[in-house]
Formats: structure tokens, sequence, C-alpha cells
């Protein structure tokens, strides 16, 4: 259950906004939402995901007992959400721009399926429409440099934020993480490492295997 703020014009704005989006899309690959009311705050009701957010999972210290996250793992979840980015820009009657495309707004279900949720800030466009100005919005780090100047929210910015989460996903580190060691950003340390050849090095240490870490290269 995701609960609005009543007093928050922003709120109602987002409460808005994911009824009347979400409400009519149907992906496999999208958390679906089950019904709605706002008599006691604005309230959604989505299905339940028993594996909760993939930043849980990605990022939390695992118990033991606990499944190890392979690559093959990651590679199916990125794939989940690459179909839902798609069905959302491509294949829905009027192209949906998400917006705020993060691992906390990726939702896990008892398969370890990916689910995209959270379309509060989602934009509804005609596939032949360029999209207008807007406020910016979104998550810093994921957001396309761009966006910044142009104040355009596009199917590009959508999947520049999607690539964050893949670089997310092989590292094992959020983009917001800053190390005291390298004295910069989980970006900055990527394009370090990038120049210096040594890419290999980004990929999580969890992924141990050799051959798990030659996939994640490619």
């Amino acid at each position: 259950v995701k609960k609005i703020s009543k007093e928050s014009k922003q709120g109602v704005k987002e409460f808005v906004s994911e009824v009347t989006t979400i409400g009519q899309l149907r992906h496999r690959n999208l958390v679906p939402l089950l019904g709605w009311c706002q008599d006691r705050g604005f309230m959604l009701v989505y299905e339940l995901m028993p594996n909760g957010s993939l930043d849980k999972i990605l990022f939390e210290k695992p118990k033991e007992g606990d499944q190890i996250f392979s690559w093959p793992m990651r590679l199916h979840v990125l794939k989940g959400v690459a179909a839902a980015v798609n069905y959302l820009h491509e294949e829905c009657e009027q192209k949906i721009v998400h917006r705020d495309i993060k691992t906390s707004n990726v939702m896990l279900d008892a398969g370890l399926n990916a689910r995209l949720g959270d379309f509060g800030l989602a934009r509804p466009y005609g596939h032949d429409v360029a999209p207008g100005t807007t406020n910016v919005a979104g998550t810093w780090g994921y957001m396309a440099p761009e966006s910044f100047y142009t104040r355009k929210a596009t199917d590009k910015t959508d999947v520049f934020s999607f690539g964050v989460l893949v670089l997310e996903v092989v590292a094992g580190k959020r983009v917001s993480d800053y190390s005291e060691k390298e004295e910069c950003t989980l970006m900055e340390w990527l394009w370090k490492l990038h120049k210096d050849q040594r890419l290999i090095e980004a990929v999580d240490a969890s992924l141990s295997i050799e051959s798990e870490e030659d996939k994640a290269m490619v």
C-alpha cells in the first residue's frame, strides 16, 4: 500500500498520475494496481511483491541462508525492466515516460521477476508529439544531464536512467555511493577504470566466479 499525503500539492498530482497512468496499463513487468481510495488520505493498493525492491536485494548485506544474487538472476531482472520500458515507450497507445526509473522502483515478485512501479512522475505523450518543457523531476544520479537545461522528459532520458540502473546491478554499488578511498562518486570511479582499461574491477565482487564476471562485462 502506498500512502500519499493529502496536504502535499505534489502528492495529489502524483496520486492522479498513478491512477490515470498505471491503472490503464497491463504488462507482466509492471506492478499491477489493484485499487485506490481517498477517504483517509490518498492510498494506492498494488499487488504484493514478496521479494521487495531491487535495491534491497542488491545493496543490503545478505543474511545467512539468503540466496546469492547471481549474474543470471541479475540479467533476468534487467531484461524484465527493459521489457517494461520498451512497453511504455513503444507498445502503449500513448508513449509513457516514467521519469523515475531506479532500483527502489523495481519490485521483485515471488519468482524474482522484475516489476517496474511508482508512476507518480510519469507523463503520457503522443507517439508523434514532441514533449514540452516541464519541471525537472526524478532522482539525483539517475537523471540525464541534458534534462536540467532542456527541462524535457523523453524516452531518451528514461533510457539514461535505465543505463545507470544497469551499472548499479553490475557493480553492486549505489550511484550515490562516494568512495573516500578513491575520492570520487560511482560514475567518476567507473570512468577512471574505463580510462585505465581496468573496467573488470567494477564488477560486483560477490560475482566471484570468473565466467560470471566475463558475462557481466559483456
